[in-house]
């Protein structure tokens, strides 16, 4: 049904740039491409069922949710979007006359969420779950959309929404990958874990997807991904970040009594524009810095594709990154107020040598 619902959107979604692109806004694409499309939305749609709904993760920081599965809800701005103004105004003038009609208030509320008008799109999930209430698809958009409305903020109102979905079908997908974004963003590692392991258990056994949802799983445990996951990968390891970590020797000197074998160093590579889920982190045990460290103040290191965290995307499709490392005395994956960290370096495709020193942290 996940491939069903994925493969359902992408074919009305290639259908409707294509018309958007070969008619353009002019009148004729008006006359014309409002039924056309809406004669390709309703083939898709038809009656509201399983299938009248298809998967679309669209808060932003749920970036990580939504390119898990590559979804194409959320299109370039640079798209055109004249014809899907025409096409709202003809689904609402219809609503005026038929507000019964939940297909049509889950195509507006759709077709807003393309637009971006997050507000009037949850306006109509609302719509249509008082046609249908209790329905875990739309009260799952609804959420979603509610989130978008506060710059991705999936707390309050939508987290509620999502756990009432999880109560009456603890196995929907979207709700449970929302749910686990919204741990992650909230560093409530052992959380997301958990939802993400109940997503894994709902997919194909060594399905791609399943495969997607071990890695981050992998990650969040402060694990890497087997290498055979990257061993089809042509351009593996085709970016190397290399560097120096330094601390500096009055600092190592406190934090030294406090470290254990267990003990780690993460180094983190973000997008530049703030995206909270890292391309890239790179463990370095605790025996592979405990002798440099205590020889020099200094190890040597390097990050490449084979350590990225989201399989949608590599370290080398980055012309800027940013970098950072944290070094955990208990190891674990989620901060501690006890962790040192780095200044973080802005590094550009010209510029492959980063130099990263760990600061005093003022909590101790």
């Amino acid at each position: 049904m996940f491939l069903f619902l994925l493969t359902s959107f992408c074919i009305f979604s290639g259908v409707a740039i294509y018309l958007y692109r070969l008619w353009g806004s002019s009148y004729t694409f008006s006359l014309v491409s409002v039924a056309t499309i809406s004669a390709i939305m309703y083939s898709v749609v038809g009656t509201l069922s399983e299938n009248a709904m298809d998967v679309s993760f669209s808060a932003q920081e749920s970036l990580l949710t939504e390119s898990l599965f590559g979804n194409t809800l959320v299109t370039d701005q640079t798209t055109d979007t004249s014809g899907l103004s025409e096409y709202i105004q003809s689904l609402e003038k219809d609503l005026i006359d038929d507000s019964d009609d939940v297909n049509k208030w889950v195509l507006l509320a759709r077709s807003y969420m393309k637009k971006q008008n997050f507000k009037k799109a949850s306006d109509a999930y609302e719509e249509a779950l008082k046609i249908l209430p209790g329905q875990t698809d739309l009260m799952t958009e609804l959420a979603d959309s509610l989130a978008m409305i506060d710059g991705g903020n999936l707390n309050g109102r939508p987290m509620k929404l999502i756990a009432r979905v999880l109560d009456m079908e603890p196995t929907h997908q979207k709700a449970l990958a929302l749910a686990a974004t919204n741990a992650m963003n909230n560093t409530e590692i052992g959380n997301a874990i958990s939802y993400w392991t109940r997503l894994k258990d709902t997919l194909p056994e060594n399905s791609d997807d399943a495969e997607k949802v071990l890695n981050i799983i992998l990650a969040l445990k402060g694990e890497n991904p087997p290498r055979s996951d990257f061993s089809s990968t042509n351009n593996l390891a085709k970016k190397v970040l290399e560097g120096k970590l330094s601390i500096d020797k009055d600092l190592f000197s406190i934090v030294q009594k406090s470290l254990t074998p267990s003990s780690a160093i993460f180094l983190i590579v973000k997008e530049k524009n703030g995206v909270a889920m890292p391309i890239a982190v790179k463990k370095i045990l605790y025996d592979e810095f405990k002798e440099p460290f205590i020889n020099s103040k200094v190890i040597n290191f390097k990050i490449s594709d084979v350590h990225s965290m989201r399989t949608e995307v590599k370290l080398s499709d980055f012309g800027e990154v940013m970098v950072s490392a944290r070094l955990s005395l208990s190891g674990e994956v989620k901060p501690q107020a006890e962790d040192l960290t780095t200044n973080v370096s802005l590094v550009k495709s010209d510029n492959k040598f980063v130099k990263l020193q760990f600061l005093q942290n003022t909590d101790n």
